[in-house]
Formats: structure tokens, C-alpha cells, sequence
């Protein structure tokens, strides 16, 4: 019944998952998988949107952690392997060898941590770092991990980046106000996301500034060469629609087609980039134009590819909801109408919100 055909369910199989997603939960599902090779609605908070609401829409989120192996599978065709079915939310995820990973997630409400994972097993214990979101693996077996991770601003999530050593031991703090990072070939050298006196600089390695964002970086990779970063740059502060550019070592700066909302990565050629946004991902080459590769009925989020071109994504169902608490009552309220709502006002009495709706999103802009 939706009014876009895009974005209509199309075969009862897309319809099955969406319905399994959702059965677990009234506030939120989702699941997370690996793709080779890969738009729905893409959704943003409102710049009236506060810290708490955040992190409510992103904690309150199911999700599950999903390979998805397309390369034995015909033209079109994407195989997802499910690899945990906990409720939560997956942040982000990295291959530490062709049959494993380690993700970082937040289940039952509880703090994220970073915890292993391998195809035929859906539960592990978390390493031994302590509170921490997962950033990056290096060659070596270094582990990047963000210490004190929050929401600032919408989407936006800052912390302190610090290295773990290969087996889990407690991480050493490097620096502070990182949002994303991602390991150099060489296994040492780091390009992070820094904010700065309000201003987010792409650096690379750490204390070389060779970009500054108009708004921020939610998603960056090297490129296996060693000279190029794969950014995704956020014009405006806190929302998830992000430009895909490439930023030389020298400074040099090429934007790509196409919009990354749920992460972007290198293909194994090194040139291909592939992007996710909405419930779609996408294929494109610098120069050229976007070339979709699979589509699911949630939004998909690339995290991460190995060299026989597996990825590791979440397929999350999320939501925001509006919540109330009426002047000497007990008990909160859920005030939501569909599925983004954003309060705006509070009538002096407290018993009257006005709220904007934003679950609509076209290319023209948000509904």
C-alpha cells in the first residue's frame, strides 16, 4: 500500500522478514548480515531532537548480526547467513579472518561491548576490554575501540579512541573526540574523525589534518593502497544523509555518486566503492553512476568486507518513539503517531505536545 513503489514489499519473502523482524517487539526489530558486491527511506532526527531521544531510538533497536555470502549465488541473488539473534542493537562490526569477526553491540539495554563471532554460533561471551564500541582491526590484531562512546548530536557519537592488543587486554587511550577511525594497511597508522573546537577534521595518520567537514563524519575507510580515505560526509550536523568522498593523502578531494546513510566500504578491487542507504546497497566506481545490489524491507548497514568479497552488515528496523509523563501521573506515556516523531512544544499545563512526523523521505527532502 505505500504510495512510492520502491518502497513496497516486493515478494512474500520480503514480507515474511519484515513480519519475523517485527514480531519479537512494539518498539523496535532489526537483524545484521555480510553482502558482496549492493534505496529505502532514509531518516534523519530533527534538529529538536535531544541527546536522551537518541539514545532511546538507537538502545531500544533489535537487532542481530547477519554474513551475507552472494558469491555463490546467482546475478541478483544475495545468500544472508544469520549470525546472532540477541535483542539489542549491533554498532559495528570487522572480519578477523574468512570465517570471523568481532562486532560490537549493546543487548537487553545493557552497555556495548565487543564480543567475537563465527557462522554456526550466536552467542558469545564479550572480550575482556571492558565498556567499549568497536572502530577497527588492524593486520597486526590491534583492536580500535571508543571508551566513554555517547550521542552529542542526532546520529553523531563520540568517544575516546584507544588500542586494545591482540587477545583482548585492557585498551590504552589514544585520543580524545574521536567518531570513527579505521586502521592503515601497515597495521599502525590510523585515519580518525576528530572534533576540534566544533570543527571535525579527517586526519590522517593522527595530527595530519587533510580535510575539515562542513558537518561530520559518520563512516571512513582506507583504501588498501594506503593513500586514499573513503569518507562519508554528513553536511548537516546530527542527520545521516552523507555525501560519499574520496580524500587523498595530498589533500586531493573526489565526491561519488550516490549517498551513504548506513555506512560505505571498499570492494576487494580496490576502486569499486559500495554504500548503504535505506534499505539498499549500492555499487558505483568514481565517475560513474550507482548501480543497486540488493534491497531489504529495513535499513542495511555495511560494516565490513573480506577479501573474497563477504560483508558483515545489520539489517535494523528502527524507530523513534515520543514518550510522556502527564503532570502527576506515574507512569510514561507512549505518544508516538508512526514511526519518527519529534516533540517540538509543551503546553505551559503539560498536557499538550506538538510534534513533527518524519517518516517520509524523498529525494526532494524529508516529509
Amino acid at each position: 500500500l505505500e504510495k512510492h513503489p520502491g518502497e513496497r514489499f516486493h515478494s512474500s519473502h520480503d514480507l515474511a522478514f519484515s513480519l519475523e523482524a517485527l514480531s519479537g517487539s512494539s518498539v523496535s526489530t532489526g537483524t545484521a548480515a555480510a553482502i558482496k558486491g549492493v534505496s529505502g527511506p532514509r531518516r534523519r532526527p530533527g534538529p529538536a531532537m535531544t541527546v536522551v531521544l537518541v539514545v532511546a531510538a538507537l538502545a531500544l533497536g533489535a537487532a542481530a548480526m547477519w554474513l551475507l555470502r552472494p558469491a555463490s549465488t546467482p546475478e541478483g541473488e544475495v545468500n544472508f547467513i544469520r549470525i546472532t539473534a540477541r535483542r539489542g542493537t549491533v554498532t559495528n562490526a570487522r572480519f578477523t579472518g574468512d570465517d570471523a569477526a568481532v562486532y560490537g553491540a549493546a543487548w537487553g539495554g545493557g552497555p556495548v561491548r565487543v564480543y567475537p563471532a563465527a557462522p554456526g554460533s550466536r552467542t558469545s561471551e564479550p572480550l575482556s576490554i571492558g565498556d567499549a564500541d568497536l572502530l577497527s582491526v588492524s593486520s597486526t590484531g590491534e583492536i580500535a575501540v571508543s571508551l566513554d562512546r555517547r550521542f552529542s548530536l542526532g546520529w553523531e557519537a563520540i568517544g575516546t579512541l584507544a588500542i586494545a592488543p591482540p587477545g583482548g587486554a585492557a585498551p590504552r587511550p589514544v585520543l580524545e573526540n574521536v567518531m570513527v577511525a579505521d586502521f592503515a594497511p601497515d597495521g599502525r597508522s590510523l585515519a580518525v574523525a576528530h572534533e576540534v573546537d566544533g570543527v571535525v577534521r579527517l586526519e590522517y595518520p593522527i595530527g595530519t589534518v587533510i580535510y575539515e567537514s562542513p558537518g561530520w563524519i559518520s563512516a571512513l575507510r582506507v583504501n588498501p593502497d594506503g593513500e586514499r580515505v573513503l569518507i562519508a560526509d554528513n553536511p548537516a550536523r546530527g542527520d545521516n544523509r552523507a555525501l560519499v568522498r574520496i580524500v587523498h593523502r595530498d589533500g586531493r578531494v573526489e565526491t561519488v555518486a550516490g549517498r551513504a546513510s548506513w555506512g560505505l566500504l571498499w570492494a576487494p578491487d580496490g576502486e569499486t566503492v559500495w554504500m548503504a542507504d535505506g534499505g539498499d546497497a549500492y555499487s558505483v566506481r568514481p565517475g560513474g553512476e550507482p548501480r543497486r545490489l540488493t534491497q531489504v524491507p529495513v535499513s542495511l548497514h555495511l560494516f565490513d568486507v573480506s577479501s573474497s568479497g563477504q560483508l558483515l552488515a545489520a539489517a535494523a528496523a528502527v524507530r523513534r518513539e515520543l514518550i510522556g509523563r502527564p503532570p502527576g501521573g506515574d507512569n510514561e506515556i507512549d505518544l508516538s503517531w508512526l514511526d519518527w516523531s519529534t516533540p517540538s512544544l509543551l503546553s505551559d499545563d503539560g498536557r499538550v505536545a506538538v510534534f513533527e512526523e518524519g517518516n517520509d523521505v524523498s529525494e526532494d527532502g524529508y516529509g
